[in-house]
């Protein structure tokens, strides 16, 4: 089950390879009546539980989100698959922390080249021994700038944007290769069950009373497996709501740092006051003075600010691009509903013939 705000239990703080227990036929296929009986109770979970219609109390102050109710509602009703839920859980909540990180560690990366082109306007390291040269002193300015960007985009860009999208790469793809082990053993033994019930007619013979509860069952068995299959892909649809919910945030919470960052390092940079080597005789010929060059560096501070926040973002769809979704199953590729139109049919006809050579032998049909 899940904690108010939909966290599975359980859950791990950071994931690591994913695993899960393979399915078996033979747990679906025992004839033990005890491991019968089990599984019949758990499908009455999904077919013989009723859908809470109010879902909230009248003490409570504010009714739960409502992922939370809904996964609470899947798990109620397949418990089988709370392994598979709790790994998915499991990446939800490292995609946000990942993004989260993401979001600071480029502001912090931001705020350090703000912090080397103040170096460059205001420490000016080499203006003592070029005092007699403003030029020489601008054109060391402008490298130390230029080094400063290249610095940045190379940490930011290539290293941070690049090694964060290979984290969401490896671990999406390990989620994924874990969906399509559940959903793919769901599918072979969907299979097998169809197949057997035309080929228990061998082992039940003329006893047709056992043979029609045994098909019951096994038609019952079907989509009940289908539905597993369905929920997931509807746990998986909520839980990749609550990863854009988040982006969202993501988002306002970045732009909020971008901005306060640009505003605090432009401030700094206009009310510092001018350093002894832009007001001595070094600079009194520069074109624009202390106060343009000023005036300049906070204006490359908002363009970088912005820069960290419009160009160097993450997809909203990485999570869609990196999952893979064309390998799994779907509760569409398993045809259940004809399936089942096809089952009727096969039995009718098959009456039909027994009838029909019931009559060519002058023999009374019988009645089903």
């Amino acid at each position: 089950m899940s904690d108010k705000d939909g966290q599975p239990t359980g859950q791990r703080s950071h994931p690591a390879t994913y695993e899960l227990a393979p399915l078996r036929e033979a747990d679906f296929t025992t004839r033990e009546p005890a491991a019968r009986q089990a599984l019949e109770d758990r499908m009455n979970l999904y077919f013989g539980t009723k859908l809470e219609m109010f879902p909230f109390t009248e003490g409570e102050d504010t009714p739960n989100w409502f992922h939370a109710f809904y996964e609470a509602t899947i798990e109620e009703r397949f418990p089988d698959d709370q392994d598979l839920r709790n790994l998915i859980g499991d990446y939800r909540a490292w995609f946000t922390r990942t993004l989260w990180t993401y979001v600071v560690l480029k502001r912090i990366y931001a705020g350090l080249l703000m912090a080397w082109i103040a170096l460059a306007v205001f420490a000016a390291p080499w203006a003592p021994q070029v005092k007699a040269n403003p030029w020489i002193s601008l054109a060391l300015a402008i490298a130390w700038l230029v080094a400063g960007v290249g610095v940045y985009v190379l940490t930011s860009f290539l290293t941070l944007t690049y090694g964060y999208t290979q984290r969401v790469h490896v671990q999406s793809a390990d989620l994924s290769r874990v969906i399509v082990q559940r959903t793919r053993d769901l599918q072979n033994i969907y299979k097998e069950l169809k197949a057997k019930i035309d080929l228990d007619e061998t082992e039940y013979g003329d006893d047709g009373e056992l043979w029609g509860e045994e098909s019951a069952r096994l038609i019952r068995l079907l989509m009940w497996i289908a539905k597993r299959v369905e929920y997931i892909e509807k746990f998986i649809q909520t839980e990749m709501w609550r990863v854009r919910r988040q982006r969202l945030w993501a988002d306002f919470g970045g732009a909020g740092l971008t901005i306060a960052l640009a505003m605090v390092a432009a401030a700094l940079v206009i009310w510092t006051p001018t350093p002894v080597a832009l007001r001595g005789p070094a600079f009194a010929n520069v074109p624009l003075g202390s106060l343009g060059i000023k005036l300049i560096t906070a204006v490359a501070y908002v363009f970088i600010a912005i820069c960290s926040f419009r160009f160097w973002r993450t997809p909203n769809d990485l999570a869609r691009t990196q999952l893979s979704t064309d390998s799994w199953i779907r509760f569409g590729n398993l045809d259940l509903d004809n399936v089942i139109g096809e089952q009727v049919r096969r039995d009718k006809a098959r009456l039909v013939e027994y009838r029909t050579l019931n009559r060519s032998l002058g023999a009374p049909a019988h009645r089903h």
